[in-house]
């Protein structure tokens, strides 16, 4: 064998040995049993040029709603030109208009 100081019969190693302790992660508790669960994120409805112009064209209010959640999660005006019909420029806004009724 080679030529060492080292002493092999002194030396015990056992393979677990090698493990590394870790520290046990203490699990939060529970604030209390009769907390109520989150409510989960509302599902937002997608508005597109499309969309908008077939329900303004029918008159359907019922649709609209979201509308207001949606544009100021995306930050979009009705105004952009994404909501612009491309042949006209022009917005679905006076359409809406003329749809109205009884103030809605």
């Amino acid at each position: 064998p080679m030529d060492s100081l080292f002493d092999y019969g002194t030396y015990r190693h056992h393979p677990s040995d090698n493990k590394r302790w870790r520290r046990k992660v203490v699990e939060k508790q529970p604030q209390s049993p009769k907390a109520p669960a989150p409510q989960p994120p509302p599902i937002l409805k997608v508005f597109n040029r499309p969309i908008l112009f077939d329900i303004v064209s029918r008159g359907s209010t019922a649709d609209l709603d979201g509308l207001l959640s949606f544009l100021l999660t995306h930050k979009k005006r009705l105004t952009d030109e994404e909501f612009r019909e491309p042949s006209t420029g022009k917005t679905c806004l006076p359409k809406a208009l003329l749809n109205l009724s009884n103030g809605r």
